[in-house]
């Protein structure tokens, strides 16, 4: 699969995916209506990206301009994908890649975020997995915008804890909501 960054200061930037059935990369097209619907939203302050495979979403936040991004994955193949993508797109200091379970790795983050960034594989992660603790952890603040990628058969609540649904997009039969979270 051909995957590249597609604006910004990496763009065409070849991006590469480990040879594993577990990783799904987000496609082009998604990663594109994903940041087309995020607008300058998509490229500020500090990004989370949940479930990363292999990092496409945030370096593609990092080379709109994000100041800084946390990558977690639990497969070792995929946080390995992630950092050879980050140096290939030049981006490497402005990133950490950390090989972590979500939703347990919530709890231990203690800075929030402007924007986080989960599409997590389809068939295997409920959504109440881990949405739930995201809205209660640190990582979130009143204004940080969750996107949440998923098969359009899936949808996602429109509310959990503290975050809101604003919009949802569909491209084939993947989705993606984009929540806020709103004061506690």
């Amino acid at each position: 699969m051909n995957m590249r960054v597609i604006n910004g200061t990496a763009a065409g930037r070849k991006l590469r995916a480990p040879k594993s059935a577990k990783v799904r990369p987000t496609l082009d097209k998604v990663k594109h209506a994903i940041f087309n619907s995020l607008g300058e939203d998509g490229g500020r302050g500090r990004v989370l990206e949940l479930f990363a495979g292999t990092g496409a979403l945030g370096i593609e936040a990092l080379s709109r301009g994000a100041a800084w991004c946390d990558f977690v994955d639990a497969l070792p193949a995929s946080c390995r994908a992630a950092r050879e993508n980050l140096r290939t797109a030049g981006l490497y200091d402005r990133a950490r890649v950390r090989q972590a379970r979500v939703p347990g790795v919530l709890a231990r983050l203690k800075e929030p975020y402007d924007l986080v960034l989960a599409d997590p594989p389809y068939h295997t992660v409920e959504h109440e997995d881990w949405l739930p603790a995201l809205s209660e952890s640190q990582a979130v603040t009143t204004g940080t915008l969750v996107v949440v990628g998923h098969w359009k058969k899936k949808l996602p609540a429109a509310a959990w804890g503290r975050l809101r649904l604003l919009r949802r997009r569909k491209h084939g039969d993947s989705m993606f909501s984009i929540y806020v979270a709103e004061d506690t």
